[in-house]
């Protein structure tokens, strides 16, 4: 699945995924799709190509994603502090291994594996990724790829995801990837939770 950044328009999508709405229900399959980036789309979360009065850029504001790798006895945790939106799955899911008081804040060295990769597997944005040492089952990528728009809030992005600028540099490649849909981010595409600061609201 992959996302083309458009200068002061909308995400192109092309590949094989699906496109849900807020509620969950589909909105299309296919092979492209228009998503609105701006918030104010009358077609949301398909682009209208009407309302938009946001000026994006051919690049974005952010950058690639910068990786801290955590070394373990059976996983190692990679992480993201660009892409994070502090959902707050890993420390609620595995406290132990993440902790944000402590330094470093994420341990997995005596942690169970299988444990570990389920809890980073739940990190909407994408920041946390992880490398089995133990033999055990790596990723894989979610087929079809999935779209969905949340309440007031980004595109939650699962499957194999690849982000590229208008000017064709590549942004980003992963499993997971959570985008701003309010044009209020100051790291687009990628969200940084602004739209609770704007009060952003679905059209």
């Amino acid at each position: 699945m992959k996302l083309t950044l458009t200068e002061d328009g909308p995400y192109i999508v092309e590949g094989d995924f699906r496109l849900l709405d807020t509620k969950k229900k589909l909105v299309q399959t296919g092979e492209t799709a228009e998503l609105c980036r701006c918030g104010k789309s009358g077609t949301s979360p398909l682009c209208d190509r009407e309302s938009c009065d946001t000026q994006f850029g051919a690049d974005g504001d952010g950058a690639p994603p910068q990786w801290r790798r955590y070394k373990g006895t059976n996983i190692d945790v990679s992480y993201s502090a660009r892409i994070c939106i502090h959902d707050g799955a890993c420390t609620f899911g595995a406290p132990e291994v993440f902790d944000p008081r402590k330094r470093p804040w994420a341990d997995p060295k005596e942690s169970d594996a299988e444990g570990i990769a389920a809890v980073v597997r739940r990190c909407p944005s994408g920041a946390l990724i992880y490398d089995r040492l133990d033999g055990g089952p790596q990723e894989q990528p979610e087929q079809p790829g999935t779209i969905r728009a949340t309440r007031d809030g980004p595109f939650y992005l699962s499957g194999e995801i690849e982000i590229e600028t208008a000017t064709g540099q590549e942004l980003f490649q992963g499993p997971r990837a959570s985008l701003c849909r309010c044009g209020a981010s100051r790291n687009k595409p990628f969200c940084d939770e602004n739209h609770n600061m704007v009060q952003f609201k679905d059209p």
